[in-house]
């Protein structure tokens, strides 16, 4: 299903195969619990006891992710996560290998009841932040290969470009002819836009999506 949706699919499959070595879920425009795509590689036995147990209704994994957007380590869910029915999952979870994970969670730009997430889980240790930043790129890499995201306008575009190249605020807004405020607004556009950490994490993203192949224009 990947390699519908993500370019560089296998490359994409076998990097999250290293991150997440118990498995990971990649769920879109998820409505009412139910995904209009879903991709896991969990273990066929979890799935199935998760199903039949109806965990979903406790999982304080997807229940974070359907009031948040963002990213979370599953050590640093809040305290009701680890308490309860919820703590019940996790353990049960912890059975099959899935000790330490992340979550990313968005919002559909276009319908924002509508979620897409994705969970990575392994057994031997917390997922770095640079492991969690890639998971961050591929659920925007698959959001975008479903048509999801709204995209960037040509200016945004350049800004990031601009960014790309080294060029500070200051030097943008002058070779632009715009204020600081103006070249402010359309980073922090982008960023909401692909779901970046900050202006140099949007400048990776839309590289790696392809979209700065134009050379900035000095």
């Amino acid at each position: 299903m990947l390699k519908n949706i993500v370019p560089h699919h296998k490359e994409v499959a076998a990097k999250l195969a290293d991150i997440a070595p118990s498995g990971y879920t990649m769920a879109l425009n998820v409505c009412y619990l139910t995904p209009q795509v879903q991709v896991t590689t969990y273990p066929e036995a979890w799935v199935k006891r998760y199903r039949e147990m109806h965990f979903v209704s406790h999982d304080p994994v997807a229940i974070w992710s359907t009031v948040n957007s963002g990213t979370t380590r599953w050590s640093d869910l809040p305290l009701w996560a680890h308490t309860g029915l919820s703590q019940h999952v996790i353990e049960e979870g912890r059975q099959y290998g899935l000790v330490y994970g992340a979550s990313v969670a968005r919002r559909n730009d276009k319908s924002p009841v509508l979620r897409c997430v994705l969970f990575a889980a392994r057994p031997d240790r917390e997922l770095t932040d640079l492991e969690i930043d890639y998971l961050a790129d591929v659920l925007v890499e698959a959001m975008t290969g479903l048509g999801i995201n709204s995209g960037l306008s040509e200016v945004e575009l350049e800004t990031l470009r601009d960014l790309g190249a080294g060029l500070s605020h200051r030097q943008i807004a002058s070779i632009r002819e715009i204020s600081i405020q103006t070249v402010r607004k359309r980073i922090d556009r982008a960023k909401a836009i692909l779901g970046a950490r900050n202006a140099m994490h949007a400048v990776r993203i839309a590289a790696r999506l392809g979209l700065l192949d134009a050379p900035a224009m000095l």
